[in-house]
């Protein structure tokens, strides 16, 4: 995609929401569009600071044929530059954005602010070791209710496993989306001399053994079972619009494409997280929620090919996990003694 069009859309975006409402601060760019060059496809992230107290739920829009994801994050995040500097993705977000509105010049400032420390040792790992402990908090989570006999959140799961994965990246600086975690989580480890981080995410999932024409089938049920929203109540929970989803076909194609067809089941997994918020831990009959019963019975072998409906391979998916989790926790504290001496 061409940046310069993308940036040029997405400022005249943020100029009519400034327009449209008071309390719009300042709007980045952040992600692959902030990077030159951007990759083939992508969609523009876009950070909205709000003077408010809370955030707001995140909305998806097509404008001029460019994908804008409008994410509001409130004004007070910005206050404090520690908590700024310890922010797990925040701060990179900003360091590595592209400002586009900003009438009063205090986001660049801010920015500029904790530029010249961003990269210091002490700032990476405390990023690295914010999201770890949030990830190490929903596995703990899901564990407990496992034990109890109870379902788990296939989102929480989800999350739990990204994160932890995300955790070596942060300490580079460095923050992957589907594509560059689980095609380059291995680089990533022989960067930082930690070659037993990979691959963690294939493994944990269960699909070493999955065939690309199993992936294909996975991907066309995944896309045809969604209900496509355009916005979400909850502003940090995934959402799919109608416009979002031709991105998501495009990505996951490619990366069918280049022969990364198990690491594919990534992005899938985060569809099927949106489509069924329920993972059965203990018995086969799940709770379909009332959805329409033929989706259910079309993604399902996705969730048994995967091991998401056995109890003793979902019981694997916490072992290793909880395993990551702790060779990530020694690969901070090693990094954290280095930067010590």
């Amino acid at each position: 995609m061409d940046r310069e069009c993308c940036l040029e859309v997405a400022a005249e975006g943020a100029f009519q929401l400034a327009r449209e409402r008071e309390d719009v601060m300042s709007v980045f760019v952040c992600g692959s569009m902030a990077k030159e060059p951007p990759p083939a496809y992508a969609d523009v992230d876009l950070r909205v600071v709000i003077e408010a107290d809370q955030a707001e739920a995140s909305y998806y829009e097509v404008k001029r044929g460019v994908p804008l994801e409008w994410v509001f994050v409130p004004k007070r995040r910005f206050d404090s530059r520690e908590e700024l500097l310890n922010a797990s993705f925040l701060a990179p977000e900003l360091v590595n954005g592209v400002i586009i509105y900003d009438p009063m010049g205090w986001l660049g400032q801010v920015r500029d602010e904790i530029r010249s420390v961003y990269g210091h040792p002490s700032y990476r790992i405390a990023r690295s070791q914010r999201l770890l402990d949030a990830a190490r908090s929903l596995y703990e989570g899901i564990r407990k209710r496992f034990g109890a006999g109870e379902a788990a959140s296939l989102w929480d799961m989800r999350r739990a496993i990204f994160w932890a994965g995300e955790t070596p990246s942060l300490l580079l600086n460095d923050i992957p989306n589907h594509r560059r975690l689980m095609v380059g989580l291995k680089d990533v480890g022989a960067r930082l001399n930690a070659p037993e981080l990979h691959p963690m995410g294939i493994e944990t999932i269960g699909a070493t053994r999955v065939e690309r024409s199993e992936v294909e089938t996975f991907f066309i049920n995944s896309l045809d079972s969604i209900t496509y929203i355009n916005s979400v109540s909850e502003p940090h929970h995934f959402h799919l619009s109608l416009d979002k989803r031709d991105y998501w076909e495009h990505g996951i194609t490619q990366m069918l494409a280049d022969g990364y067809h198990r690491e594919a089941v990534w992005p899938i997994l985060t569809l099927m997280s949106a489509i069924h918020p329920i993972l059965v831990s203990v018995d086969t009959e799940s709770d379909h929620k009332g959805r329409p019963y033929r989706h259910y019975l079309r993604c399902r072998h996705f969730w048994e090919r995967l091991g998401f409906l056995s109890k003793d391979n979902f019981q694997q998916k916490l072992v290793k996990l909880d395993e990551f989790i702790g060779k990530a926790d020694q690969l901070i504290a090693r990094q954290r003694l280095n930067s010590l001496s």
